[in-house]
């Protein structure tokens, strides 16, 4: 390898080997080293889309228990079908927010995207067609709050790790879980440093909030950057309750 790895950088390239997507690579094996830290046994997963994140944690050995809320219906399908057999990981067709509700949301063309926010137009020129609307459901919407506790009976000392991906929608998430923050040892959102969706709060603003909840920043990792000159759009961001 060493020397296939000189031979490249001969002809000016670099070469390094990749398992997974390389965002996803180096923030899994933090998330996982942090799980072992917390002790932690109860992932819930907000925005889980078609079950990647559930399938890199059982990847990675994590053995406890996965909960997931996806609320586009044939994202949903793709999610039902990664954890039908497996007995602690359960999926929930309906969002998360600050309170119950029902509210429409845009399903994208590249249904990672869709969203209850409506793109800017720097996101469309970034993005291109996949900020292209296809159409829009009504979903439903809970509280953390309201289900946190059903899910946690039966686990002896819970320790949560709180996974958010909602298309900037995070801070509707955790403002939903007033209540239940004191079981949530640490979090995973999305921080968009430019503006993707109308009306998302800042990086700033999203960092203070989780600021005042106890949360300090223990990784950030990028997850889009602006092609003309490289500045980051999006991070993804790993956080912990500071202990006292």
């Amino acid at each position: 390898m060493k020397l296939i790895k000189q031979i490249a950088n001969f002809f000016g390239y670099d070469l390094y080997r990749v398992k997974i997507k390389d965002n996803h690579l180096v923030i899994d094996r933090h998330v996982f080293n942090l799980f072992k830290i917390l002790n932690v046994n109860c992932v819930i997963d907000v925005g889980a889309h078609k079950g990647e994140f559930g399938r890199r944690l059982r990847r990675n050995g994590f053995l406890g228990q996965i909960i997931s809320f996806e609320p586009v219906q044939h994202s949903f399908k793709e999610l039902s079908l990664c954890c039908k057999n497996d007995p602690k990981w359960k999926a929930y067709n309906f969002a998360l927010g600050s309170e119950e509700s029902t509210k429409t949301i845009k399903v994208m063309k590249s249904d990672d995207f869709s969203s209850f926010l409506t793109p800017v137009s720097y996101s469309k020129e970034r993005f291109k067609d996949s900020l292209d609307i296809d159409h829009a459901e009504n979903v439903q919407v809970k509280t953390i709050d309201s289900i946190l506790f059903k899910i946690l009976k039966d686990i002896n000392k819970p320790c949560v790790f709180l996974k958010m991906d909602t298309q900037g929608f995070d801070l509707e998430v955790i403002k939903g879980a007033q209540k239940s923050i004191n079981n949530i040892f640490g979090i995973q959102s999305e921080l968009s440093f430019k503006q993707i969706y109308k009306d998302a709060p800042d990086y700033i603003h999203v960092l203070k909030k989780y600021n005042e909840l106890g949360f300090r920043v223990s990784g950030l990792y990028p997850v889009s950057r602006d092609k003309r000159n490289l500045v980051i759009i999006e991070y993804d961001c790993v956080m912990v309750k500071e202990l006292t």
